[in-house]
């Protein structure tokens, strides 16, 4: 029989670090996902080369707020600055995966018409 994996001691006993830790696991698995989903949204409804310019497009205003960003984070506090950057980020990131996308008419995925869609399966279903 394996042993059950413990949690490190500092996770169990420090609610601070641990906040931090879950907080900024979630953050990363987010961030990595991301990546993912624009690219199946794009492909979607463009090319490879669309797909391209979006990530690129996504580079420069990180290499700009990267510079600003430490800047700040010197003169206002770290904890300050990471949790107002990532409210920030993940309401961006929200926005993005609510506005509509000119794709949803012709796939029938939008998340407005997910209950219709799913009772009219449901319905011919129990035919």
């Amino acid at each position: 029989m394996t042993p059950a994996v413990r949690l490190p001691a500092v996770l169990r006993e420090d609610r601070p670090f641990r906040l931090l830790f879950w907080g900024q696991t979630l953050s990363f698995v987010g961030d990595r996902l991301q990546p993912v989903a624009l690219a199946f949204a794009v492909l979607g409804i463009g090319s490879a080369t669309d797909l391209g310019i979006i990530l690129a497009a996504g580079a420069v205003p990180f290499g700009l707020f990267a510079i600003v960003g430490g800047v700040v984070a010197d003169r206002v506090g770290r904890r300050e600055v990471m949790i107002v950057s990532d409210l920030v980020r993940a309401a961006v990131q929200g926005a993005t995966a609510a506005l509509p996308s000119p794709a949803w008419p012709r796939c029938g995925c939008s998340w407005r018409s997910a209950p219709s869609t799913a009772r009219r399966r449901r319905s011919s279903c129990r035919r």
